[in-house]
């Protein structure tokens, strides 16, 4: 219903103007003359000629009445008829009865062959006694006297009296023709007159199109022609002064405004070319040295990472080199701690320890070398297989326990919706739990709290939960469409600064020079595990605040979890 309302909307504003005011003109002669000529029907054609008819028919039943008062005082039945006869003078009087005092048919007048023949008793029997007209006891007692319009005729009842005795009664009929004919005549002269009003309009509208659409055509038509050539000299002439005058003196002087407009850009089109030609040859000769510029740089990013691989193989390979003696010096180490190079005295048995830490302090700085050395020259290969999550927790506490036991540091784990299994790398997972735990073993002070928390997560609730920060540091698109296990570790120590957080994944960075000298640490160990949990397919992640502990987080998907 919308769309044919809207559509004829859009047929009206689109439709010419001189079609518009055509249809305004008749819509407004409507409006006037459609209720004009109704009131004009209903008063003078239908209202006004029934109470003419009424008066007509109540003078005329009076005279019969008078002159029918002998006939029914002496029952002279042809006297009776005589008198109704003379309505004969009436041709819309289509029949006239009348009764004595009794009721009885005394004379009666129809016109034609008039169909109705009211039987003996007509006035007092209830059910043919026209609607309204009622009898009671005696005859023509309490019946209604008058003009009675019906849908076909008009009956008028008279009872006759003399001296307040009732004599008779009379009843005439009156044709509707009368007035159907008024009706007609009057539809016809309501349907010229529209007619001749319509036709008076249409002239009035080429009138009004000749003093205003045709102005209004001139200057379309000029305005298309200025458009399709932008010739902006053109000019219409006219000598007008009402308001399409001032309209088409408006639009002369916009041309004029134009043209002006116009020369003075095709001046500073011209400066400008000048300028563009200058800039132009200016930007060819900056381009040149800038493709120089690029191609140098891209050269030397070349020597600086083919520097780099070099570098991370060369490290890699001494890190090999280094760590062959370095586990011969371990295992001779543990040799003399087994006593089966002879018992040690208390001193020699400090230096031999003093010597096993050194050695496995430097075994570890070894391997995280030789790791990221691997993973910087794209040596790194995850060997996938099922492990139980809860258990690689395990294993990386049981090599922390004793040293957790020594700081009386409480250890927490909890889980919520984990797989029994997960398809990972088992041992570079328990390298990155194994780091975390190590960090916050490392910056949590004695009597602290340590905990793991082991969840599983829709993908849509992994990304509400990665700080802000963090977001940059992936593509989401990259996070596969699966559910994924979300293992936290928690601690109660130092904390990290906000500027801090982001950086300590990077190599060789920490959250301040100070802590090197005071716990220790390569600065590798969370970049190694930045890096193996991004080859997982996954995302790590740091909330922290200085002195109130840290909060680690990475993501593992479980694209093939039992």
């Amino acid at each position: 219903m919308r769309k044919m309302e809207s559509r004829r909307k859009l047929r009206f504003r689109d439709m010419g103007l001189r079609n518009k005011m055509m249809l305004v003109l008749m819509a407004v002669s409507l409006a006037v003359l459609i209720p004009a000529i109704t009131l004009f029907i209903i008063n003078d054609v239908y209202l006004e000629p029934r109470e003419n008819i009424s008066t007509i028919l109540s003078s005329v039943s009076e005279i019969i009445a008078e002159n029918e008062k002998a006939p029914l005082l002496f029952g002279d039945a042809l006297e009776a008829e005589a008198v109704l006869q003379s309505l004969k003078k009436e041709p819309h009087i289509t029949a006239a009865y009348l009764y004595d005092k009794k009721g009885n048919l005394l004379a009666t007048y129809k016109k034609g062959e008039y169909p109705k023949s009211p039987e003996p008793g007509y006035w007092y029997d209830h059910t043919k006694l026209p609607e309204g007209w009622t009898t009671g006891a005696s005859e023509y007692e309490n019946i209604k006297e008058g003009v009675h319009i019906e849908s076909d005729h008009i009956d008028v009842f008279k009872i006759i009296r003399t001296n307040g005795a009732v004599l008779g009664a009379l009843y005439m009929e009156y044709s509707q023709g009368i007035l159907t004919g008024k009706i007609k005549k009057g539809v016809l002269i309501g349907v010229l007159i529209t007619f001749f009003s319509f036709l008076a309009l249409y002239f009035l509208s080429l009138v009004f199109h000749r003093v205003i659409t045709r102005p209004i055509w001139r200057l379309r038509d000029t305005m298309k022609q200025i458009a399709s050539k932008g010739d902006y000299r053109t000019r219409i002439d006219d000598d007008r002064e009402d308001e399409l005058g001032e309209l088409i003196k408006a639009f002369n002087e916009m041309l004029s405004q134009i043209d002006v407009r116009d020369k003075e850009l095709e001046r500073h089109r011209s400066d400008l070319e000048k300028m563009v030609d200058e800039k132009a040859a200016e930007i060819v000769k900056k381009n040149r040295e800038l493709r120089e510029a690029v191609k140098e740089a891209v050269e030397l990013r070349k020597k600086a990472e083919e520097a780099n691989q070099a570098k991370s193989t060369f490290l890699a390979g001494v890190g090999h080199e280094v760590r062959t003696p370095l586990n011969s010096i371990l295992g001779f180490t543990e040799v003399l701690l087994d006593g089966k190079a002879g018992l040690l005295t208390e001193k020699q048995r400090e230096y031999v320890m003093d010597i096993m830490d050194s050695a496995t302090h430097l075994n570890s700085l070894i391997n995280d070398i030789i790791d990221m050395a691997k993973i910087d020259i794209g040596k790194v290969s995850l060997n996938l297989e099922y492990a139980n999550p809860e258990l690689i927790i395990e294993r990386a506490y049981n090599m922390l326990k004793e040293r957790l036991t020594k700081k009386n540091i409480t250890f927490l784990v909890s889980k919520h919706s984990v797989p029994d299994m997960i398809r990972v790398d088992e041992r570079r997972i328990l390298q990155v739990v194994f780091n975390l735990l190590l960090n916050a073993f490392k910056f949590t002070q004695s009597g602290g709290k340590i905990e793991v928390i082991l969840e599983g997560v829709e993908k849509s609730d992994l990304l509400e939960r990665i700080p802000p920060e963090f977001m940059d540091d992936f593509e989401i698109n990259d996070i596969p469409e699966c559910r994924h296990l979300l293992i936290t570790v928690k601690d109660n120590g130092i904390g990290i600064d906000k500027e801090a957080q982001k950086r300590i994944f990077e190599p060789f960075q920490q959250a301040d020079p100070s802590i090197t000298k005071r716990y220790g640490g390569t600065g590798l160990g969370l970049a190694i595990t930045r890096d193996i949990v991004k080859l997982h397919g996954g995302v790590i992640w740091v909330v922290s605040e200085a002195g109130k502990g840290s909060r680690f987080t990475f993501s593992l998907p479980m694209r093939d979890d039992r």
